[in-house]
């Protein structure tokens, strides 16, 4: 196989990989819609927080939330992978958690999938809901708070 033959079959299985974790990622955010009738879709960016991984990447993205809960109405948190509720109200707060753009995972449906990741991810959608991009918040990544503010 030549070269050019490779590295087409190589992007087609990227770009089927692509459009499957975008599938995943879409059929939960409408499981969460469904059971908890919450407009998921209608932000510009969802952030995906699990409380478990990378420490030092959710806790960048912890201290955000913090920090700018208030001016974020175009994203919407979930936080998933809770090991201790008690413990996220305490680190969190509970104003912030009690808001209406920030969902609480207690059933882990980003565990349960083909999806699980260290990392705080960041999905961003367009006018019509889909996702267009998805970033991770690994050590390297630091465009991933651009626009949010």
């Amino acid at each position: 196989m030549n070269k050019l033959n490779f590295f087409i079959l190589l992007l087609f299985f990227f770009l089927l990989a692509c459009a499957r974790e975008k599938d995943i990622y879409l059929a939960i955010l409408s499981k969460i819609e469904e059971n908890d009738q919450k407009s998921i879709t209608s932000y510009a960016n969802v952030i995906i927080l699990p409380e478990l991984g990378c420490e030092g990447c959710i806790s960048d993205v912890e201290d955000f939330l913090i920090s700018y809960s208030q001016d974020l109405e175009n994203t919407f948190f979930i936080l998933t992978r809770i090991k201790s509720l008690k413990l996220l109200k305490l680190r969190i707060g509970e104003d912030v958690l009690n808001q209406s753009h920030v969902y609480l995972d207690m059933n882990n449906l980003f565990e349960d999938n083909e999806i699980h990741s260290i990392y705080p991810i960041r999905l961003e959608l367009n006018n019509q809901g889909e996702i267009e991009e998805i970033l991770a918040k690994d050590p390297t990544n630091t465009n991933f708070f651009n626009d949010l503010y």
